[in-house]
């Protein structure tokens, strides 16, 4: 967890491949959408994991967070 310099909460998870689609990940996933929605945009939650449709990590922290 992370306060950005918007002040904006951020809740990252580093996945790795055996364990992104497990049970476990697939209920944290859920409760950090549910999450994310009631934050009503003070709050951003991302799971990351080796690749996810072409992206490395890096690529998806830019895709959630922004470049700047």
């Amino acid at each position: 967890m992370a306060e950005l310099t918007d002040g904006k909460l951020a809740v990252i998870e580093n996945k790795g491949e055996p364990y992104a689609t497990n049970d476990d990940s697939k209920a944290k996933v859920a409760i950090g959408e549910v999450w994310e929605k009631a934050m009503g945009g003070e709050g951003l939650f991302l799971m990351v994991e080796k690749e996810v449709e072409g992206k490395q990590p890096c690529d998806q922290l830019l895709a959630k967070f922004g470049s700047g």
